[in-house]
């Protein structure tokens, strides 16, 4: 495809040389699987035409389905060796017949992701904590998983959120109140933190009194309130409501 018309299929006109204008993600597990996105411009007229993607010195596999004529496709790497670096690379068949070259102006690097530490350690068993976890090349790959046991802990992807060391996570509902492992899965090769640092689900905190039970309008009654598993909480809020004012009490 040109930049102004399409030529039909067998031309021998030539377009323009082509061109990658964006890759997603540049870096992921040397194990591989990474399922890279790779958008540019006059990127052939169908799949056939993609001969051949190297990725850091390594094919990636197109993944057919996924090709949009001249402008966008995905591969998936193959398995390397850590911390190897390298050009992204796409030779496409032309119009004519020749077979032209695209290199994107980034490189793509092959990680050893590496779970250190998270925090807290502590939370409900409904769900909710936003759970901290530290470590080296934790944003490798494309999809990134967590897991507190066998429960998902949902990933924030939202970008500043997520970098090199450092992500957050939310978990989700589970029926046992027992300790449980963080495991990671960074494009389905798997990562765990250390045995001795697990994550503990409690029962869900309860209130079974609070006193006094009366306060001025204008406020600033300090209320004690009785109740278990209140550790677990990570953002204690109280709020009163009397029906005709709904009222935040601070901690």
């Amino acid at each position: 495809m040109c930049e102004s018309e399409w030529w039909p299929y067998g031309t021998s006109n030539k377009c323009d040389f082509p061109t990658i204008t964006d890759v997603f993600p540049i870096s992921g597990p040397h194990e591989g699987r990474t399922q890279m996105i790779i958008m540019g411009t006059d990127l052939g007229t169908r799949t056939s035409d993609i001969r051949s993607v190297t990725v850091a010195h390594t094919p990636c596999t197109l993944h057919s389905n996924t090709y949009e004529v001249s402008k966008r496709f995905e591969c998936i790497t193959g398995a390397s060796l850590p911390n190897e670096s390298g050009a992204i690379v796409v030779q496409v068949r032309a119009n004519d017949g020749t077979i032209q070259t695209a290199t994107y102006r980034q490189r793509f690097t092959y990680r050893d992701p590496d779970v250190v530490d998270f925090t807290p350690k502590i939370g409900p068993k409904s769900g909710g904590t936003s759970v901290s976890i530290i470590g080296n090349y934790v944003n490798a790959g494309r999809s990134i998983e967590a897991y507190f046991g066998v429960s998902p802990c949902h990933i924030d992807t939202m970008e500043g959120v997520i970098n090199e060391t450092h992500l957050l996570c939310t978990t989700t509902m589970t029926n046992a109140t027992n300790s449980a492992k963080l495991s990671m899965y960074f494009d389905e090769a798997e990562r765990l933190a250390p045995d001795y640092k697990t994550f503990v689900f409690t029962n869900d905190p309860y209130v079974s009194s609070f006193y006094p039970t009366t306060s001025m309008i204008s406020g600033g009654r300090e209320i004690n309130v009785t109740g278990q598993y209140f550790t677990s909480i990570q953002k204690p809020k109280m709020f009163v409501n009397t029906g005709k004012l709904f009222v935040s009490v601070d901690f």
